[in-house]
């Protein structure tokens, strides 16, 4: 799935709302993949003004189509310097690929002049493979873009993500583009 979320938790008591789409094309052995992707939503809720629970789900149109995954994470921001960075540290759980554990790491510019983020989210999958022997294999994704806050209550998310994969899956590119409600 493209990242909608950056190292921005939304706040103590309040609930973010985001919603967008995503171009995702592979490469090399995995060219035959390319579709478009919908967030179908991601709904992070501030448990303090550092810590947020999100749930978010995407959808795909074209090849293969269908139900993308999902996932459920945590995420703890560690330091929030307004005229340097912010950067958040968590993990969770997703279902793209199969089941897999996660962690990330995100760090946003917060100089006005360069709204720019980055992101590293490493997966460790536990699949079936099909002579039913368990499988353990590792994914990581680069994320870089911008995020643009244009209130409190709004932020405007672009990015480009590569994902690079172990054993089954593919290597693939999202280019994605996505707002944040927070309410």
């Amino acid at each position: 799935m493209t990242n909608s979320t950056t190292a921005r938790t939304v706040g103590a008591g309040k609930a973010g709302l985001n919603a967008g789409a995503g171009v995702i094309a592979g490469y090399g052995a995995a060219s035959e993949y390319g579709f478009f992707e919908l967030t179908l939503g991601r709904v992070d809720v501030g448990l303090s003004d550092v810590l947020d629970l999100g749930l978010q789900g995407a959808a795909c149109i074209g090849y293969p189509g269908g139900w993308l995954g999902g996932e459920a994470s945590c995420e703890w921001k560690v330091v929030d310097d307004p005229d340097s960075i912010t950067l958040s540290v968590g993990g969770g759980f997703e279902y793209i690929y199969g089941p897999a554990v996660k962690a990330h790491l995100f760090i946003d510019s917060n100089l006005s002049y360069l709204p720019l983020y980055a992101a590293f989210k490493p997966r460790l999958y536990v699949a079936t493979a099909s002579n039913e022997t368990d499988i353990v294999f590792l994914s990581c994704d680069l994320s870089a873009g911008i995020n643009i806050e244009f209130s409190e209550c709004f932020r405007f998310i672009a990015d480009y993500t590569a994902l690079f994969g172990d054993y089954c899956l593919p290597s693939v590119d999202s280019f994605g583009l996505g707002v944040q409600f927070i309410f």
